[in-house]
């Protein structure tokens, strides 16, 4: 487990999301994003969603718990979520640049967790080799 800092509030311990949709939620809705007057809240909303799905349930802080909602994968209402997560911790006292800052960290931890293609070539060739050599 991994922790980020998000201030005012300390270190938040941090977990692998419970589905691997949300890590796809994400990066399709980031890679997506019209630039226009609306870019900056979506960009912030998304960033908020990053740190709910990584930091969800009774977290513990410096400033009490928190109680950051799950993020329902099935419907895949990504800003909606991100708006509930957003609007919880700036009544913490997160300023919104915070919440930019963390998600984009939260961002390159979740992308460290996904196999590159070479390790997913890896896997499946030892998943070939093995199933070619049963006895």
């Amino acid at each position: 487990m991994n922790t980020i800092e998000i201030a005012p509030l300390g270190e938040i311990p941090m977990s692998e999301p419970g589905s691997w949709c949300a890590i796809g939620d994400l990066s399709t809705a980031w890679v997506n994003i019209k630039e226009n007057e609306k870019a900056e809240i979506i960009r912030t909303r998304i960033c908020a969603a990053a740190i709910g799905v990584v930091c969800s349930g009774d977290v513990p802080t410096a400033k009490g718990d928190l109680m950051i909602p799950r993020y329902d994968w099935a419907t895949g209402d990504l800003l909606l979520y991100g708006g509930k997560v957003q609007d919880l911790l700036m009544r913490k006292g997160v300023k919104v640049s915070d919440i930019c800052l963390s998600g984009i960290k939260v961002f390159r931890w979740l992308t460290d967790l996904i196999p590159s293609h070479e390790e997913g070539q890896k896997a499946a060739n030892f998943t070939e080799q093995a199933e070619a050599q049963q006895i």
